[in-house]
């Protein structure tokens, strides 16, 4: 799940068996927060933006189209 703004915001995020990637582009005063699973086997389907592989670019698209 990822989120991006141009307000002024504080983001939380309680950690387990996750990751969080923050962005921030200083020239623009535009960022974003993605926050994502490890999945729990290799079985699990990867192809959701609950996993770093579908999260991350998402919130270069998000960055992206917001002007960052």
């Amino acid at each position: 799940m990822g989120t991006a703004t141009s307000e002024e915001t504080v983001v939380r995020a309680v950690l387990g068996n996750c990751v969080a990637v923050t962005l921030f582009d200083a020239e623009n005063a535009f960022g974003g927060m993605s926050h994502f699973l490890y999945p729990a086997s290799p079985s699990r389907t990867l192809s959701t933006a609950q996993y770093g592989n579908i999260a991350i670019p998402t919130l270069f698209q998000l960055l992206r189209q917001n002007g960052a």
